[in-house]
């Protein structure tokens, strides 16, 4: 099988630009290290009472990854070069390397992966496919066999077989070949490869194999906040054997990214034994990349039974209204990146948006699930609150949040749980947003834009930063937040 995973071997020598070949995206990640340096200087200054549990919270994000350990990692260099007084840091240090080792069993050094996905094309990268001791299959579909905790890493699996075809059409006869010339047959001549097949799953047919190919989308896409680099495109195309075996639900414990051609699958909520592992499969932030037939043979059926906007039949009239305006508003979101973002190319996208809205709502398609648009929300939020646009900020910042499960009233009223039963959940996207709008907010106030609506504003901003307190105790094991200048 070697054959055929033509490997690229990163050594110690490699520079990170050597590796990535691309100055743009070496600007990317050098703007990465900048930011969590930023980030992490934010936390010293909020959470200076409590170090300790600043650190911790790095190691339990909603989504762990790689950036958690890397953020850990920059937070504790700014530590010591400003002389902070924490006790044991190099034992800290070593805790935190010692339970990166645990969950990965040795796959990959952490800091060294994490420079080399940050770049596109991506090289292959070196590592060993890994499957958590916790996990067993029953029915075909892997289980927890104990608790698990968020940020557990559940299965790291290299692909069987890659294509670095841009579209879908060239990519499936690209993969069957290799297959077909790689693998050998499991029983049956016709059967496609032997790996994904055993005494409990029959051969899968070469007419089928389309199922199994999965689309790889940027990293940065799916893990950056808003980062819109290909936004419309994927860099390549592979088969994963395990994926297979991971149920499709909305309703998820467990998030997937793509590294190169590397999936890694990690458990985003505590998990107890005997629960069914589950991913969203549908990224939010993909919703405009299905190419071709690609959502018809890969597209399943929520096992939660309740959100319609998870069935096949729907999602194809759903890409039928979408695609018509997929290009403009993939336009405008290249313009933001350049900041090129004019007052008409910001008209041009809140049409689109609305546009977009009326046709999900004559379709009565996704009444309650908007996602796949809050990407778009988000940056045209950032935008406004970089050209002073305060009342259309918070326009797009109450639409997000609304889309999160907050309840908006004459005076903010937040709910914290949902009609069915499930809390509002946290993401550093959500904080994101909570954080803007507090500042459009405060930006009004200050500068005295509506003396009438000043009371709603602030009993906006009170509940706000009520949220903000009861999720970072809650999920995250922070402090008080009791700097909100340093925060705001």
């Amino acid at each position: 099988m070697q054959q055929f995973i033509s490997q690229t071997k990163i050594t110690d020598n490699t520079s990170c630009l050597e590796a990535l070949n691309t100055p743009h995206m070496y600007k990317l990640l050098k703007q990465y290290q900048a930011d969590i340096t930023n980030y992490s200087l934010q936390f010293i200054r909020a959470f200076s009472n409590s170090v300790d549990a600043s650190l911790n919270s790095f190691l339990v994000e909603s989504c762990y990854n790689v950036r958690s350990y890397q953020k850990a990692l920059q937070f504790y260099k700014l530590l010591q070069k400003q002389n902070k007084d924490i006790k044991d840091v190099a034992q800290l240090e070593s805790e935190l390397l010692a339970r990166v080792q645990e969950q990965t069993s040795g796959l990959y050094v952490f800091d060294r992966l994490f420079e080399l996905v940050n770049g596109s094309p991506f090289p292959r990268i070196e590592a060993s496919d890994y499957t958590s001791p916790k996990l067993k299959l029953k029915q075909n579909y892997f289980v927890s066999t104990g608790d698990i905790l968020p940020g557990d890493i559940l299965l790291v699996e290299k692909a069987l077989v890659y294509s670095n075809e841009q579209y879908y059409a060239d990519a499936v006869p690209d993969l069957i070949e290799q297959l077909k010339q790689n693998v050998e047959p499991f029983q049956e001549p016709e059967s496609v490869y032997a790996i994904l097949s055993d005494k409990n799953i029959k051969p899968v047919p070469v007419e089928n194999v389309e199922y199994f190919i999965q689309p790889l989308f940027n990293y940065q896409v799916q893990n950056r906040k808003f980062t819109l680099s290909k936004l419309n495109e994927c860099f390549g195309y592979a088969v994963y054997y395990g994926l297979n075996k991971i149920r499709n639900s909305c309703n998820n414990n467990a998030s997937v990214s793509f590294m190169g051609d590397l999936m890694i699958v990690i458990a985003n909520q505590a998990v107890k034994a005997g629960e069914c592992i589950k991913v969203n499969k549908f990224s939010q932030l993909n919703a405009f990349c299905f190419k071709d037939e690609y959502e018809i043979n890969q597209l399943d059926f929520c096992d939660c039974f309740i959100c319609s906007h998870c069935t096949k039949q729907q999602f194809k009239s759903w890409r039928e209204q979408q695609l018509h305006i997929s290009k403009l508003i993939t336009e405008q979101l290249i313009l933001v990146k350049q900041d090129k973002f004019d007052k008409m190319n910001t008209s041009r996208l809140c049409d689109a948006i609305v546009e977009f809205e009326e046709s999900l709502d004559r379709l009565k398609i996704c009444k309650n699930f908007r996602t796949p648009i809050l990407p778009s929300y988000a940056l045209l939020i950032d935008f406004m609150f970089r050209s002073d646009q305060p009342f259309l900020g918070r326009q797009y910042c109450t639409k997000y949040l609304e889309q999160a499960g907050f309840i908006f009233t004459e005076i903010i009223k937040l709910n914290f749980e949902l009609e069915n039963g499930r809390k509002i959940g946290f993401s550093e996207n959500v904080f994101f947003v909570v954080f803007k709008m507090i500042r459009f907010n405060v930006f009004i106030i200050q500068n005295g834009l509506d003396k009438n609506g000043e009371e709603k504003y602030q009993s906006e901003i009170n509940a706000l930063r009520q949220f903000a307190e009861f999720w970072s105790k809650r999920s995250l094991g922070w402090g008080d937040i009791a700097e909100w200048k340093y925060m705001e």
